[in-house]
């Protein structure tokens, strides 16, 4: 029995290490990630994240609408990655559907003269010639 438990602690240990050697490089970048508070994320990222085009995207920083962007050398930008994501949730929070009035349709009433039946000539189907032309 004493052999059982020793053997238990002695896999109990292995899959620890070998879980800690394998989640380390994950656990450090999660740790480095929150010290720095946020990743950088570059225009093509932000983009596709949000579903607009660059220069919605400027047209809205410029209006104070979205957050602004980090020059981080001297021709390249990014935004921060805690600041997109704020920014997604807070329009997704602030998004009302709108009701839109239903539109009906009114009915069609024919008050003179006869409904022509599709199945006739179009010939058939006129009930006058117009004045004033010759019959050709």
């Amino acid at each position: 029995m004493k052999m059982e438990i020793e053997i238990d602690e002695y896999v109990a240990r292995l899959i620890a290490e070998y879980l800690i050697r394998e989640l380390r490089p994950l656990l450090e970048q999660l740790a480095q990630r929150s010290a720095n508070g946020s990743q950088l994320l570059r225009p093509a990222e932000v983009t596709k994240r949000v579903g607009l085009n660059r220069t919605s995207l400027w047209k809205l920083e410029r209006e104070g609408k979205f957050p602004r962007h980090v020059q981080i050398s001297e021709h390249a930008i990014a935004w921060r990655e805690v600041d997109i994501e704020r920014w997604i949730l807070n329009r997704q929070r602030d998004h009302v559907t709108p009701k839109l009035p239903v539109r009906r349709r009114k009915p069609i009433v024919k008050t003179t003269g006869t409904f022509a039946d599709p199945a006739m000539p179009r010939q058939a189907r006129t009930s006058s010639k117009m004045p004033g032309k010759a019959d050709a």
